[in-house]
C-alpha cells in the first residue's frame, strides 16, 4: 500500500471513530453509518471556503479578536502567536491554514451562543452553495418566522449541549430535519410527485420558507427535495436552481430585519435597509404574479411550469444575487465606509446592476448629506453613531480647538469625496466654530436655510455631480474662510503681532535692542541662579520707555515678557535670559507652542551674535580712550597694534554673521512669508506660511539638524571673542596700571629735583629700572604670548568654518564664505579651504601656493595686507581687515 493509500485509510478510520462516539449507544449503529457516509461525501465534494487562503492575514484577525474580548488582551495575543508557532512547526498537520480557521470558526460559534439562539449546526458560518457568501445561523422554523412574524425556535439550543444527553438531542434534532440519507445513499428518483405541488413548494421556497416537499438542508445550506421524495433527477437539479433565489433572498431579508430593529444602527445603516426593502418590492409584485398564474393555470402546458420559472426568474435572480452581495459586503462595515462599499460595486459593466448599487447609494448618501449639510451651513455635527467622517474631540480644551477639537476619520470617508474636498469640508465646520465660540462673532455667516444638493449619481453622471458637490463647497468655504481672516486679521490684528514678534524676537528693532543689551550687561553678566525676573521685567520696561518701542500698541507690550531658561550650575545670565511674546486668544492657533521654541532658538543665535558685536564695540571704545596715552609705555605700541589686528577681524566676522542673518535670511524669508499671507484663502494657509518661514529661517541660520558641525564652530568663535575681551581688558588694565606707575614716578622724581635731591635714590625699594624691566620680561611677553595664541586660535576656527561653508549644498553660505574671505586671506594660509574653494573659483593653471600674509594678486601688483604689518609689530598670524 502507498503513504497516499495509507495515509487515506488512517483518516477513514478516525472519522469512523468520531461518528461512532457522536451516536448514543441506544440509537444503533445505523445512524453512525449513515453519519459516516455522509461525512465521506462531504470530503470528497469540492466544498470550499470562499476566503482567501492567507494564513497571515487569518493570523491577524484572530488577534484582533482575542483584543475586542477585553480579558487579558496582551498575555492572549502573547499565547496565541506561540501556539501558532509550534503548530507551524509540526510535521503532522501540513494544512495549519484550514486548521487554524476550524479552531476560530468553533471558537466564534462559542462566543456568539446564548440562551436563546437555535444551534441547528456545528458553526455558525458555512459557506454557501453559490456566490461564495456566508449566512448567519438560521433554522427552519426562524425562517419561517422572518415572513409569517412568529416566534418559533430549533428545539436544540445552547443550553441543550451543556447537559450530558447533548448528543442524543443532537441526533433527535438532525432526524427532526427530513433529510436523512437512505442507507444507500441515493435520492428516490420516481415520478411520484406532480410538479404543480413542487411549484407551490418553490413559491413557498421563493419566500424563504419551507415547503411540503422541498426544505433547507442544514448541512448543505441548500433548498432541496427530500431524498425519500419521487422526484427525478432532472426536476431536482431544476429545483435547485430555483431554490437560489429564495436561498438570497432569506440573506437579505434576515439582514433587513436584524439591523431593523438593532437599537444600535445608525441613520445610514437604516437607509441601507430601506433601500433594499424597496428593491425587493418588485421581487414581491413577481411572487404575486406566479402565484396567480399558479392558480389559474395550474399545470397544463399553457400554465407555469418549472422550466417557464427557471427563464422568468433570471433577471430577479441576477438582481437578488446583486442584493445579497451587498448585504454581505456591508455586514460588517457602517456610517461612510457602507457608500464606500456601495460606490465600489456600482463599478458595474451591467447598467441594470449599476442601477441598482446607484440606488442604494443614493439612499445611503441622504443621512450622510444631512449631517453634512447641518456641519457646513451651521457648525453642528450630531453623529451620535459615529458614522460621519468627520470626529470631534469632546476632551480638547478651548486653546486647542482648532488643532485637536474636530479631524477626520478617515475609515468613514466615502470613496467619492477626494481627501482635498474632505479637508475642505473640515476646514468649514472648524472655521465656523472658531468663529463663534473662539472670536465670539455671532453675526450670520452663510444662509443655514440652504440644502446641498444630493448627490444622486443614478441620476446624472458622476463627474457631473461632483462638479456640482463641490462647486457648493467651494462657495460655502470662500465665504466662511474669507470671514475668519478678516475677523483675525481686523479685530484681533494678526499682521501687527507677526511684526511686533519679528522686532522684538528676531531683533528688528535695533535701538531697543542697543538700549536693553547696555541696561541688561551688569545683571546678565551675574550667576544665573542669582537673577530675579522682577528686576529683569523692570529693565525691559525701562528699555521701552526710553527707546521707540513706546509707541507700539498696549496689547504688543503688554504681551511682550521676559523668561529664564532652566538653570544649570555654571550658567552666567547670558545663557538663561530671553525675550518671550504670548500668543493666546483667537491669534493662538498661528503662534503654536512648537513656533515659539524654534523663536527662541532664533533669538538665542542673535542674542548672541548681537552679545558679541556689544562687546567689540566696548573694546574699540576703551582702544580709542588709551590710543595716546599708551604711547608712552614700552613695548605697548607693537602689542596695541597687533589687538587692533585680531578686533578688526573680529568685528569684520561678526558683522558679516550679523548682516547674513539678518538681510539675506531674515528680510527674504519675511518678504515670502508677506507675500503668502496675501495669498492665503483660510487659516491653515496662513499657519502654513508662517510655519515655512520658521523652517526657513532654522535651516538658513544654521540651526537645523545638517548644520550642528557650523553651528558649533560659530559658538566656539564667540566663545573665542569673549576670551579675548578678557584677555584685552587685563591687557589694558595692566597698561593703565603702568602708566598709572609711570607718572607717579615722574611726579616724584620731579618734587625731589624741585628740593635738590636727586630724582632716584638707592632707598627706594623698587627701583623704577627694575620695575620696568619686570613689566617688559615678564608680563608683557606673557600678555603678548596668550593674546598671540587667541588670534591663532581665531584663525584656525575660521578657517574651519570656512571650508563648511564651502561645502554646504546652499549656495547664500557658500557667498557667505567669500564675504567673510573678501580678500581670500583664508583661503591663502589654509589648504583645506583652498581645496573646497577649487570647484566654485576654478583656474586656468595651477599657480604656486602663496605664503602666509600675502594676498592674492593674479597682476602680481603688490597689495595693502595687514597681517603683514601684524607680524610687523611683533604679532603672530596675519589677519584680514574687516569694517570696526
Amino acid at each position: 500500500m502507498t503513504s497516499k493509500g495509507h495515509a487515506s485509510s488512517n483518516v477513514s478510520v478516525l472519522l469512523k471513530q468520531l461518528c461512532d462516539r457522536l451516536c448514543p449507544a441506544q440509537t444503533g449503529a445505523s445512524d453512525s453509518s449513515r453519519l459516516f457516509e455522509y461525512a465521506l461525501r462531504l470530503l470528497a465534494s469540492n466544498i470550499a471556503p470562499s476566503i482567501e487562503r492567507d494564513e497571515l492575514q487569518l493570523v491577524e484577525t484572530v488577534k484582533r479578536s482575542l483584543k475586542r474580548r477585553g480579558l487579558n488582551d496582551d498575555e492572549e495575543v502573547t499565547r496565541f502567536a506561540e501556539l501558532h508557532r509550534l503548530l507551524k512547526d509540526q510535521s503532522a498537520i501540513k494544512n495549519t491554514w484550514a486548521a487554524v480557521l476550524l479552531l476560530f470558526e468553533v471558537s466564534q460559534d462559542a462566543a456568539a451562543s446564548s440562551p436563546s439562539a437555535a444551534v441547528p449546526v456545528p458553526f455558525d458560518t458555512i459557506i454557501g452553495p453559490r456566490g461564495g457568501l456566508k449566512k448567519e445561523t438560521i433554522t427552519n422554523d426562524a425562517r419561517r418566522t422572518l415572513v409569517e412574524g412568529g416566534t418559533k425556535t430549533s428545539t436544540v439550543t445552547a443550553e441543550d449541549l451543556t447537559g450530558a444527553d447533548y448528543k442524543t438531542k443532537l441526533i433527535e434534532e438532525y432526524k427532526a430535519l427530513g433529510v436523512s440519507p437512505s442507507s444507500k445513499g441515493d435520492d428516490n428518483t420516481a415520478s411520484e410527485v406532480s410538479e404543480a405541488a413542487l411549484l407551490r413548494d418553490v413559491l413557498y421556497v421563493f419566500q424563504g420558507i419551507d415547503g411540503r416537499y422541498v426544505a433547507l438542508d442544514p448541512v448543505s445550506d441548500t433548498y432541496r427535495v427530500h431524498r425519500e421524495i419521487g422526484v427525478s433527477r432532472a426536476t431536482r437539479d431544476l429545483v435547485g436552481k430555483l431554490s437560489e433565489l429564495g436561498w438570497l433572498f432569506s440573506q437579505v431579508q434576515f439582514f433587513i430585519q436584524t439591523r431593523t430593529n438593532d437599537s444600535t444602527a445608525g441613520p445610514v445603516e437604516r437607509a441601507l435597509c430601506g433601500a433594499l426593502q424597496d428593491e425587493l418590492l418588485e421581487y414581491f409584485r413577481l411572487i404575486s404574479v406566479l402565484e396567480g398564474q399558479l392558480g389559474t393555470g395550474g399545470d397544463t402546458a399553457d400554465g407555469v411550469t418549472l422550466r417557464r420559472l427557471v427563464v422568468w426568474t433570471q433577471e430577479p435572480l441576477l438582481r437578488m444575487r446583486m442584493l445579497a452581495i451587498i448585504v454581505d459586503q456591508c455586514k460588517p462595515v457602517m456610517g461612510g465606509a457602507i457608500a464606500s462599499t456601495l460606490h465600489r460595486l456600482s463599478r458595474h459593466g451591467d447598467r441594470t446592476i449599476q442601477d441598482l448599487v446607484n440606488r442604494c447609494l443614493s439612499r445611503v448618501n441622504a443621512p450622510i448629506f444631512q449631517m453634512l449639510s447641518r456641519w457646513i451651513y451651521d457648525g453642528e455635527l450630531h453623529d451620535p453613531h459615529s458614522e460621519f467622517f468627520v470626529a470631534e474631540n469632546p476632551d480638547a480644551s478651548a486653546a486647542q480647538q482648532w488643532e485637536q477639537k474636530y479631524a477626520i476619520r478617515k475609515s468613514m470617508l466615502p470613496a467619492f469625496l477626494p481627501r482635498a474636498l474632505a479637508d475642505k469640508i473640515l476646514l468649514i465646520g472648524k472655521s465656523i466654530n472658531y468663529i463663534r465660540h473662539v472670536c465670539q462673532d455671532q453675526d450670520p455667516l452663510t444662509n443655514s436655510t440652504s440644502t446641498l444638493k444630493q448627490f444622486d449619481m443614478g441620476q446624472c453622471l458622476p463627474h457631473e455631480a461632483m462638479t456640482s458637490l463641490r462647486a457648493s463647497i467651494d462657495s460655502v468655504y470662500t465665504v466662511v474662510s474669507q470671514r475668519l481672516l478678516h475677523i483675525l486679521f481686523q479685530k484681533y490684528k494678526l499682521m501687527e503681532h507677526l511684526t511686533a514678534v519679528r522686532r522684538y524676537l528676531l531683533l528688528g528693532q535695533g535701538d531697543f535692542v542697543r538700549h536693553l543689551m547696555g541696561l541688561l550687561e551688569p545683571e546678565l553678566c551675574k550667576p544665573a541662579a542669582s537673577l530675579y525676573l522682577h528686576n529683569l521685567t523692570s529693565t525691559l520696561e525701562t528699555a521701552v520707555r526710553a527707546t521707540n518701542a513706546q509707541y507700539d500698541s498696549p496689547d504688543v507690550l503688554a504681551r511682550l515678557d521676559v523668561k529664564l531658561f532652566e538653570l544649570s550650575p555654571e550658567d552666567t545670565g547670558w545663557d538663561v535670559f530671553t525675550l518671550t511674546y504670548h500668543c493666546d486668544g483667537p491669534i493662538g492657533p498661528v503662534f503654536k507652542k512648537q513656533f515659539i521654541k524654534q523663536y527662541f532658538a532664533v533669538f538665542n543665535f542673535l542674542w548672541r551674535a548681537k552679545r558679541m558685536e556689544h562687546t567689540l564695540a566696548s573694546m574699540w571704545s576703551v582702544q580709542m580712550s588709551f590710543a595716546k596715552e599708551l604711547r608712552h609705555v614700552p613695548g605697548m605700541a607693537a602689542l596695541a597694534q597687533q589687538c587692533y589686528g585680531v578686533h578688526a577681524a573680529m568685528s569684520h566676522f561678526v558683522n558679516q554673521i550679523q548682516y547674513y542673518f539678518m538681510f539675506e535670511v531674515l528680510e527674504c524669508s519675511w518678504d515670502a512669508l508677506v507675500k503668502d499671507i496675501g495669498k492665503a484663502s483660510d487659516l491653515d494657509q496662513v499657519i502654513h506660511a508662517h510655519a515655512t518661514f520658521l523652517d526657513t529661517l532654522t535651516e538658513r541660520a544654521l540651526l537645523g539638524a545638517q548644520s550642528k558641525k557650523m553651528l558649533s564652530q560659530i559658538r566656539s568663535i564667540f566663545d573665542i571673542i569673549m576670551n579675548f575681551q578678557t584677555a584685552h581688558q587685563k591687557l589694558y588694565d595692566v597698561a593703565a596700571e603702568e602708566l598709572v606707575r609711570r607718572q607717579r614716578d615722574v611726579g616724584k622724581a620731579y618734587e625731589r629735583t624741585l628740593t635738590g635731591a636727586w630724582g632716584a635714590s638707592h632707598r627706594d625699594p623698587y627701583p623704577v629700572d627694575t620695575r620696568e624691566q619686570i613689566f617688559l620680561t615678564r608680563t608683557l611677553p606673557s600678555m603678548t604670548a596668550k593674546i598671540h595664541v587667541l588670534a591663532k586660535n581665531f584663525k584656525d576656527m575660521v578657517g574651519r568654518l570656512l571650508t563648511m561653508l564651502a561645502l554646504h549644498s546652499d549656495p547664500s553660505l557658500r557667498f557667505l564664505s567669500f564675504r567673510i574671505d573678501f580678500n581670500e586671506h583664508y583661503k591663502a594660509i589654509i589648504p583645506e579651504y583652498q581645496d573646497a574653494c577649487s570647484p566654485f573659483r576654478p583656474r586656468a593653471g595651477k599657480a604656486p601656493r602663496r605664503a602666509a600674509g600675502h594676498g592674492p594678486s593674479s597682476l602680481g601688483k603688490p597689495q595693502f595686507d595687514p597681517a603683514g604689518l601684524i607680524a610687523a609689530s611683533g604679532g603672530g598670524d596675519g589677519l584680514p581687515v574687516g569694517s570696526q
